[in-house]
């Protein structure tokens, strides 16, 4: 569909129909804050005995690493997934199939935080027992932290990709991955933020 289509509507209710429209702006403003609380407050219990180098390495861990890796495989192995029931293609329609039908519409290229708070405390959720597992619960904070802005980054390049002009040659690669996932191989190329993963794991198309 054309750039400038209105988008779909999804549901017949005012207030289901709203929470399925994000405007860019809200992810950084809400998700930030709470990175830099997390931050805040992993640096206010860090044990005196940790070294501090760990910290910044933490956050950097949960950005990169841990954060591309979610990426890759939520984009994978839940936004594309096989459905066997009506209901679950209806869910996956909702959650991203219509980002599919419809992928410049600007208002529906980011997370509604309808679905990304859940998302966020089962991610915090599965932090603090595995570090609390390792017997290392004050790395959960700044990994956490270092997770929501490698989220940021993610949904705000998203929105880049698809409605920004482009000059820098990375960008640029990773525009032309992501349009190829959209409109020639939408089983493959599910990187956004890079392409590595689907290197990786052989979903990356053609050469």
């Amino acid at each position: 569909m054309p750039a400038d289509t209105p988008p779909l509507r999804l549901f017949q209710s005012e207030f289901l129909e709203r929470l399925t429209h994000t405007p860019v702006t809200v992810v950084p403003m809400f998700w930030v804050p709470v990175a830099i609380a997390w931050a805040a407050y992993g640096a206010w219990v860090w044990p005196a005995q940790c070294p501090w180098y760990l910290f910044p390495l933490c956050v950097l861990l949960g950005a990169t690493l841990i954060w591309t890796l979610v990426e890759y495989f939520f984009h994978r192995l839940v936004f594309h997934a096989k459905p066997r029931w009506r209901w679950q293609e209806e869910i996956l329609f909702l959650i991203h199939g219509i980002h599919h039908v419809q992928p410049h519409a600007k208002t529906r290229l980011v997370m509604p935080l309808s679905l990304s708070m859940p998302l966020g405390w089962l991610m915090l959720t599965i932090a603090t027992a595995f570090f609390g597992w390792l017997g290392q619960p004050h790395l959960t904070s700044p990994t956490f932290a270092g997770f929501v802005l490698g989220y940021v980054a993610y949904d705000v390049l998203h929105y880049v990709l698809h409605h920004s002009a482009l000059r820098n040659p990375w960008l640029k690669s990773l525009r032309r991955h992501h349009m190829e996932h959209h409109f020639k191989n939408p089983d493959g190329q599910f990187g956004v933020t890079n392409e590595l993963w689907d290197h990786a794991f052989g979903t990356a198309g053609s050469p």
